[in-house]
């Protein structure tokens, strides 16, 4: 009799048409290099349910691909939880997943919540950059549909010294301010240069400064990429810079497989798709108010119940009528 496993392995063409093939991948079923183990962290040992899905998104992160060998056997070793009381076991590992698989939507559907993995990283590079238009955007971001989300603002940050020197004549007094500004929120992080990737985070948005996310915009972003796993959603702006929404596992794989030198974007073009679109659809125009249509004035009637020849035989002698 098959099993589970080895029906969705078929059901998606040996997993090639899988969107999480990580899913598969319990306990005793998969085989790595140790090389591969190490660089993702290993195990989990915090993780008391789930810990063999949790370790297989990581790697899922880090780029690996997902071979299936269907000669391969495995067998577990007593009754399986799932078995004994499936209720109980669903519920004990979903806390663990919830935190750490950011792509199990369904389980993160508590508005408001902070997770232990976001979901989004929006990278912004602040050099240069006035405070009004770096606390739009951090504003932006954080205000948006997609709720899961962190900033990172990048900047020369370690070039400015701890300690009581605030001055008025600072010349990093902008950046110092942005950091006193910022430092304190634990959905900021301030740091010199991005990572190669941002894994375990599934996704990363990076874009100007000083063009601000639409509330709308990383849901419209992700929800594109998530139609044909494009690894790359490159938005061409007006003015001619882009904005782009980065897989977090496409990178990763083009991070194994570039050298010194190497373009990434072609990697990802060749192993996932790097896609062009204008910005319309994700930074919406705001909604124009039906104009409004003011009424021509009406001539005034008066209305009387008296007939008309005693209407005017009332005003003659009125007009009679001694003082």
């Amino acid at each position: 009799m098959a099993s589970s496993t080895e029906a969705t392995i078929a059901k998606t063409d040996g997993l090639r048409k899988s969107r999480n093939p990580y899913h598969v991948c319990t306990g005793p079923t998969f085989a790595l290099p140790r090389e591969v183990f190490h660089a993702v962290g290993g195990l989990d040992p915090t993780v008391a349910r789930g810990e063999d899905t949790e370790f297989s998104y990581r790697l899922a992160m880090h780029g690996v691909v997902f071979v299936p060998d269907m000669d391969a056997q495995a067998v577990h070793l007593g009754l399986p939880s799932q078995h004994r009381d499936r209720e109980r076991a669903v519920r004990a590992v979903e806390p663990f997943l919830a935190h750490r698989i950011p792509l199990r939507r369904d389980l993160r559907k508590d508005r408001g919540r902070r997770w232990l993995v976001p979901y989004v990283e929006v990278v912004l590079d602040v050099s240069g950059a006035s405070e009004t238009a770096v606390r739009q955007a951090v504003a932006a971001a954080l205000d948006g549909k997609v709720q899961d989300v962190v900033v990172t603002l990048v900047g020369p940050w370690s070039r400015l010294a701890d300690g009581r020197r605030y001055s008025l004549s600072d010349p990093d007094f902008e950046l110092r301010l942005l950091r006193d500004l910022f430092a304190h929120d634990e959905r900021i992080r301030l740091i010199d240069e991005p990572a190669s990737t941002p894994a375990p985070i599934p996704f990363r948005y990076r874009g100007p400064v000083d063009v601000p996310l639409h509330r709308a915009t990383l849901e419209r972003m992700i929800e594109s990429v998530q139609k044909d796993l494009t690894g790359v959603l490159v938005v061409n702006l007006p003015d001619g810079r882009t904005a782009r929404l980065e897989r977090t596992s496409a990178l990763g794989r083009a991070v194994l497989l570039t050298g010194a030198g190497d373009d990434v974007d072609e990697v990802i073009a060749a192993t996932h798709g790097v896609r062009h679109e204008p910005p319309d659809r994700f930074w919406p125009a705001p909604a124009q108010p039906d104009p409004v249509t003011i009424p021509a004035p009406q001539a005034t009637v008066q209305v009387s119940s008296d007939p008309p020849d005693k209407t005017l035989l009332r005003r003659l002698k009125s007009a009679l009528r001694p003082n």
